[in-house]
């Protein structure tokens, strides 16, 4: 504000108004002289942070610039050079001058200083108070930098997280977000909404066409179909409203019983899944709750939100309105997934669960916009505190939604926050604007992982269709890309080790693909850390070339980052079996519904210093790391040193042999040759690549279905089992996890096979004598949801 009222020192200024479209998720800023940009956008006020008048160019004053890209429907602004050029080489069109600013002079400036400070707006501190700052370097490259930063982080915070108590990390789960097919719009008032208003905008997406008969048939659907969904998120669409809508504010958090009878309880008993309910912010004075609270001075913009000094009390509030709306009635089943199996423990610990998840939205936003959050020490700490402990008293988990880096950070010591969005709607690319032009890059969530990864927060990437089907009757384009694209989005969920969120209607479940990526009791069989992306790749968009460097890191070819090209990897792991966390072997109600002991070693360290210890110990560790190439279309060998955890953990491997294979190659079949069958390819990676990624990608759904191509490779080191059989372990070679720690454990002599009673699971072994042959075994679960095979 100091540089733009210099740079308009000699001009008439006024404040900047703020602007902002829930439909296109954009802003928009104009001056006095300007008009608002459409019906879509709604007055935000002005936000301080600019004060200017278009005029004549001064010594010294840079122009701001409004850019507008027309794909996207995204506005943005630019003073320096450097941010012109961005904008212009990505798409955004000069819409003219709105002001001037003078160049700054700070440390900001000067890129050879780092400056670390608190915010300029905090008004004061507490006596003591002390800050911290923290350098972390690792010469082993991006993703062990932020595997071993968030190491120390976790431990300076004491991090804990409800992980293994959230279904909707562990599980695969029903969406109603924005580009779901199940999605609704808000209602105003006590007033029914108005009929369907027929395919075009977003807003006249209707939700009484998704009611609870609607919602209980496509949870059926997933029933009969073996993938059976655990728990219903409800989307912005499903509490009253009041104009303009900021941020999706609630008057209410109730459904209406003319097409949901009963509420939340009977669509909670109707479903048979407990519930995850959205609730960004109160409509101001327009809400049920108007008065009760000391709120945010934000009503001017729409909204409001708890004080931080009012943020528990609020919380418990609205938490137990919530809860009481949504327990079953007196005398039904208190059983929280009739027909879905789960341990004895855990179904006991569960039981009557009705409100098991809490999701806020816009977090950065209205963090950004309420004083108090911006000018209290620690206010918006505080104000996530209240949340999370409410919360936590409860038995409820918590989603971030459109939290940044900082939230993530700030909720390192809040224990019931488990989950955060790392991308934008799923509504994505929308041919012919309906209903929204959205997220084109919402399969790329996999692009945050590494800051998940550090905070150990497990990432959503919000839901996908898991086929496509031609919905212009819900409002949905005949020609839409929801749909498109399936294994994809299918493949950043699971390997993205968060939320597989299904936003399908009736008569589109893909069995076939979700099987892949979960087991029989739709637990999720996921990695141990979140899909990232390889450091070449990181490499490759620092350097925008699109041609191999010189060095160990070469980058990905690929025109640059907008291109779409992308190279990610993550890991998977076989744990020892805890006796007193695996749920199976509980003997008291429990909420823990999987266990990994591997991942709960890497709670304070990072994966490479669990990975030595394991091996250093002859703790016996199957291991393979999965590879996903997207739109890499060029050749590109993929060496053993591109690998994280790094080949080195594995010393006595020598040499690195390995098995590759890609998961769409020809089916491993039992006493053949697995290479001359073309099944996978053993390969010494200490001599020759690994893989070329750009090789064998995944065939497309059906015509016009993929606008993405899609590699997904395994690489399992070869270790032999812990017997005299010379056999290397490779695991399920059905699912996109082979090895995962959430389908398998081992013990000193056998592995533990663990699902849903009478569930089978192929076992896939190669025989380390040269002959390259496979060996196949099934294991039938037991009753008790456990199996024990001891090694052959």
């Amino acid at each position: 504000p100091a540089a733009a009222a210099a740079a308009n020192s000699s001009d008439p200024t006024v404040k900047l108004e703020f602007w902002w479209s829930p439909e296109y998720q954009d802003n928009w800023v104009t001056n006095d002289s300007q008009h608002a940009p459409g019906p879509s956008y709604g007055a935000h006020g002005d936000d301080g942070l600019l004060w200017a008048r278009p005029g004549p160019v001064s010594a010294g004053r840079q122009s701001v610039e409004r850019y507008y890209n027309p794909l996207s429907h995204h506005h943005m602004l630019a003073a320096s050079s450097a941010a012109k050029v961005w904008a212009e080489q990505h798409g955004y069109q000069p819409q003219g001058v709105i002001g001037y600013v003078l160049p700054g002079g700070t440390a900001a400036d000067n890129p050879t200083v780092l400056s670390i400070g608190m915010s300029s707006e905090i008004d004061s501190v507490p006596a003591g108070f002390t800050q911290r700052a923290a350098l972390y370097f690792s010469a082993n490259g991006t993703n062990q930098a932020y595997d071993g930063w968030g190491a120390v982080m976790r431990r300076a915070y004491n991090t804990t997280r409800k992980l293994d108590q959230d279904i909707f990390v562990n599980a695969l789960s029903l969406w109603t977000d924005n580009g779901a097919a199940t999605l609704g719009v808000a209602w105003q008032s006590s007033e029914p909404p108005p009929p369907y208003a027929g395919p075009g905008s977003f807003n006249t997406l209707n939700w009484t066409q998704v009611d609870t008969k609607v919602l209980a048939s496509v949870a059926r659907e997933f029933r009969d179909a073996g993938v059976p969904a655990r728990a219903l998120q409800l989307d912005c669409w499903w509490y009253p409203t009041a104009p303009p809508k900021t941020f999706w504010c609630g008057t209410d958090w109730i459904l209406p019983d003319k097409f949901y009878p009963n509420g939340t309880s009977g669509l909670r008993q109707a479903l048979q899944m407990p519930l995850m309910q959205y609730l960004p912010a109160l409509c101001g004075d327009g809400s049920i709750w108007a008065h009760k609270f000391n709120f945010t001075s934000t009503a001017s913009l729409g909204w409001v939100l708890p004080t931080p000094a009012e943020s528990k009390r609020f919380f418990d509030t609205i938490f137990d309105y919530a809860l009481a709306r949504a327990q079953p009635p007196a005398g039904a089943s208190q059983d929280p997934w009739p027909g879905v199996w789960a341990p004895d423990a855990v179904r006991a610990g569960w039981a009557g669960t009705a409100l098991t998840a809490y999701e806020t939205d816009f977090v950065w936003n209205m963090e950004a916009s309420a004083p108090e959050y911006r000018n209290e020490y620690r206010g918006s700490q505080r104000f996530l505190e209240g949340m999370d402990a409410a919360a936590t008293e409860r038995n409820m988990t918590v989603q971030l939604c459109a939290g940044n880096g900082a939230d993530l950070l700030k909720s390192l010591s809040l224990s019931s926050i488990t989950q955060a969005r790392a991308s934008i709607d799923y509504a994505w690319d929308q041919r012919g604007g309906s209903p929204t032009m959205n997220g084109q890059h919402n399969w790329a969530a996999a692009d945050n992982g590494w800051i998940f990864l550090a905070t150990r927060i497990a990432l959503s990437k919000d839901n996908f269709w898991s086929s496509f089907k031609d919905l212009s009757g819900l409002g949905y384009h005949k020609d839409g890309n929801n749909g498109q694209d399936a294994e994809l989005h299918a493949v950043a969920s699971v390997l993205s080790m968060g939320v597989v969120g299904l936003g399908d209607w009736l008569g589109m479940v893909n069995a076939t693909l979700l099987k892949r990526t979960a087991r029989a009791d739709g637990i999720t069989l996921r990695p141990d850390r979140p899909l990232s992306p390889v450091d070449t790749m990181f490499s490759s968009l620092f350097s925008r070339s699109s041609h191999p460097a010189q060095g160990s890191l070469a980058p990905v070819p690929m025109p640059d980052y907008a291109g779409g090209a992308r190279l990610w990897s993550t890991h998977a792991t076989v744990g020892r079996e805890d006796a007193n966390q695996a749920p199976e072997l509980a003997t008291r109600p429990t909420r823990t519904l999987t266990s990994h002991s591997n991942f709960d070693r890497a709670l304070y360290q990072d994966w490479q210093s669990v990975l030595a210890g394991l091996y250093a110990s002859h703790t016996y560790t199957p291991l393979v790391y999965l590879v996903v190439a997207v739109d890499v279309t060029a050749p590109y060998p993929f060496l053993a040193r591109y690998l994280y955890p790094p080949r080195s953990v594995l010393p006595q491997l020598t040499p690195f042999l390995v098995a590759v294979r890609n998961f769409h190659w020809p089916r491993c079949r039992h006493a053949t040759d697995a290479v001359q069958s073309g099944c996978l390819q053993v390969v010494d990676g200490d001599t020759a690549p690994l893989l070329d990624v750009s090789q064998a990608p995944a065939p497309c759904a059906g015509p016009n279905l993929c606008l993405h191509t899609l590699t997904v490779w395994q690489v399992t080191p070869l270790l032999p089992v812990p017997s005299a059989s010379r056999l290397a372990f490779l695991g399920d070679l059905s699912v996109y996890v082979p090895l995962s720690g959430y389908r398998f454990r081992t013990l000193p002599h056998a592995l533990v096979v663990v699902g849903t009673p009478g569930e089978v699971v192929t076992l896939t072994f190669l025989k380390l004598d040269g002959t390259n042959e496979l060996v196949l075994y099934d294991v039938t679960v037991d009753a008790n949801g456990r199996s024990v095979f001891p090694w052959p």
